[in-house]
């Protein structure tokens, strides 16, 4: 093998010395340019692959701010035709104190369209309340993340009534005085035995 390398070398070696000048001239730019894409074989690809490796993180965030941002069942009176005090506390927090450019707001469908209409209504009535304009709202598909805070309250309550009162053990007072009483005679014994 080494051979064959070394015979295409000095073939490629005659062909450049028997060249013109300007055909040796492309001849070595060429084996400088191979030279050159062999050794950084890398590196023109690896923007791509840091590119689609980074690619994710931005749908992950993107959805981050989608399931923020949404306005879900527990945010709506039962009814569904106006917000709920959670709702308003989520509008208001939306509209003011998220980054500029993720104030977009999503509304969850309701069962039906005429729920989802409500939904939306009571949103663009919350947003002109507080900001005095309509904000940009999207009705959306996604799940409620979490659990009311109702649902929390009472799993709560129910773990506090479970709790059995808070007793006092009695005082054992003989077990402390007889274990240092039989150390002050064990060490007496030892004293006077030694002696």
């Amino acid at each position: 093998m080494r051979r064959l390398i070394l015979c295409g070398a000095a073939a490629a070696g005659l062909s450049i010395l028997g060249a013109t000048p300007g055909a040796r001239a492309d001849i070595v730019t060429y084996f400088k340019r191979v030279f050159w894409a062999n050794n950084n074989w890398a590196a023109p690809y690896l923007q791509q692959d840091r590119a689609s490796a980074a690619a994710p993180f931005t749908v992950m965030a993107e959805n981050g701010w989608r399931r923020q941002n949404l306005l879900c069942d527990y945010h709506f009176t039962t009814d569904g035709k106006s917000l709920s005090m959670a709702g308003e506390t989520r509008l208001r927090w939306i509209l003011t104190q998220a980054p500029t450019d993720h104030r977009k707001v999503f509304v969850q469908k309701g069962p039906s369209e005429q729920d989802t209409q409500a939904r939306l209504i009571a949103a663009q009535d919350g947003a002109r309340r507080i900001q005095g304009n309509v904000a940009e709202m999207v009705v959306t598909n996604d799940d409620t993340p979490g659990r009311s805070a109702d649902e929390v309250d009472a799993i709560n309550q129910a773990a506090l009534l479970s709790m059995p009162a808070p007793v006092m053990r009695a005082s054992t007072g003989g077990s402390t005085t007889a274990g240092s009483s039989s150390a002050g005679a064990s060490g007496g014994s030892g004293s006077s035995s030694g002696s």
